[in-house]
Formats: structure tokens, C-alpha cells, sequence
């Protein structure tokens, strides 16, 4: 999941030219946390001033239920485990601010009956007309 800063065709561009370097990267099958760093290093060049772009990447083995994770300034994921939520922390500067960032990793196993929310800014802007967010009504329940 990620998000580009700026509206119109320019954020476009970068997001567009992100999805393409993760994709690419991605069938690497390194861990998530070296994917962004490999991505944020090839984006700094070409990526406009003031311009970045938030993600989040992480793999599930759905055998195990091991969720392995990192974060590149992106929304918090929110987990929902035994009737608790909790946000997925894992620290990282979003992609192309500057080169050589490390991104931690973070790793959890998902059980049945979990649910894990990864969103983006949209979400959490969505109010209802007393100016309550509506975001997570449904992980409150």
C-alpha cells in the first residue's frame, strides 16, 4: 500500500514509477524492509524536491500465518487480535527523501479470525456529519 504526495498527473508519475520499482524488486524475494530500501535508493534521483512517497510492504506466508512487515512512513496498520486492536508499528523514512535508509522489520503470526487494516490517507480523512471519523467503527465492535 503506498500513497505519493501532491495531487494531479505528477503524483501519478512517481506512485506509477513506485508500483513499477516494487513490483520489479518484489520477485527478488528479498525481505520487505531491504525491498524499500532498494526502491528508496533508485527513487532519489528521479523523484521530484519536496515529492515522496509512503509505503508499506509486507509478506504473509499463509501456511505459518507469518506476517513478516516494514514501513516506509506509511499509515499504521491496525491489527485486530482476541477482541484487542493494535496499531503495526515499524519504523522507516518514507521513499525517495534520501538515500541509504534502513527500514525495520517486524514480523507477527496471524491466527484465525484475525484482521489487519492497511489503508491510506483517505481513510482515516472520511467523517460523518457530527465530525466523528468513520475509520475504524467497524475494528471498535
Amino acid at each position: 500500500m503506498g500513497h505519493a504526495t501532491g495531487h494531479g498527473m505528477p503524483a501519478a508519475l512517481v506512485m506509477a514509477t513506485t508500483r513499477g520499482m516494487l513490483r520489479a524488486v518484489g520477485q527478488s524475494r528479498e525481505s520487505p524492509g531491504k525491498v524499500l530500501a532498494r526502491v528508496n535508493d533508485a527513487l532519489v534521483a528521479d523523484v521530484p524536491p519536496s515529492t515522496f512517497v509512503t509505503c508499506f510492504n509486507g509478506i504473509l506466508d499463509p501456511e505459518s500465518g507469518r506476517f513478516v512487515y516494514a514501513n516506509a512512513g506509511h499509515n499504521l496498520p491496525c491489527r485486530r487480535h482476541n477482541g484487542q486492536t493494535d496499531e503495526m508499528r515499524a519504523r522507516g523514512m518514507p521513499l525517495g527523501l534520501m538515500p541509504s535508509i534502513g527500514y525495520e522489520e517486524k514480523d507477527t503470526i496471524l491466527t484465525p479470525g484475525d484482521n489487519i487494516v492497511i489503508y491510506s490517507d483517505g481513510l482515516v480523512e472520511a467523517h460523518d456529519p457530527s465530525a466523528r471519523c468513520l475509520a475504524f467503527r467497524g475494528l471498535q465492535q
